[in-house]
């Protein structure tokens, strides 16, 4: 679509990315997008949304912004993507419209690094003692892991994993 800004001339141009000139009078002139909008075409007769995800702030621009890491917006169209992943939810990727559900730990694991609004909690299985060569010194708990020790002959006793303590 060509709109005709200068109709007394009969001089006829497309319209710029960013703007638009309406179908029903191209030749009111140019137009620019409105925010949450964009065009990244010249000579279109309309704007495009903002896709979930992303967002524009201002008028007349030729892309939408990437909402970022720790952030969401669930709606096409938006001017501002201030959605924070709300608690036990995380996103670690950039243009998003949705956080992801955090992993939750089951009984027989411990937390090993805590989650955030950009990365996801990370769950380790607890260590098993070896029945008749170990012995639990430290019981397993949500955020850490179990700490077994087995006897040595010598009088010193190994502290799994690798750790060792004087017993004489």
């Amino acid at each position: 679509v060509q709109t005709c800004a200068l109709p007394i001339s009969k001089e006829c141009a497309k319209c710029p990315a960013g703007q638009f000139a309406p179908p029903s009078n191209p030749d009111a002139g140019c137009r620019a997008c409105l925010a949450g909008q964009f065009q990244d075409t010249a000579g279109e007769s309309s704007c495009k949304a903002c896709e979930r995800g992303q967002f524009q702030p201002s008028r007349g621009l030729q892309q939408c912004e990437a909402c970022q890491p720790g952030f969401f917006q669930a709606k096409r169209g938006q001017t501002s993507c201030a959605k924070a992943c709300p608690a036990e939810r995380w996103q670690g990727d950039a243009g998003q419209g949705e956080c992801h559900t955090m992993t939750a730990c089951a009984g027989a694991e411990w937390e090993t690094t805590p989650g955030s609004s950009t990365s996801n909690r990370v769950c380790a299985s607890h260590s098993t003692c070896v029945a008749g060569q170990q012995w639990q010194s430290k019981p397993a708990a949500a955020g850490s892991d179990r700490e077994c020790q087995s006897p040595d002959p010598v009088g010193t006793s190994r502290r799994s994993p690798g750790l060792e303590r004087r017993t004489a």
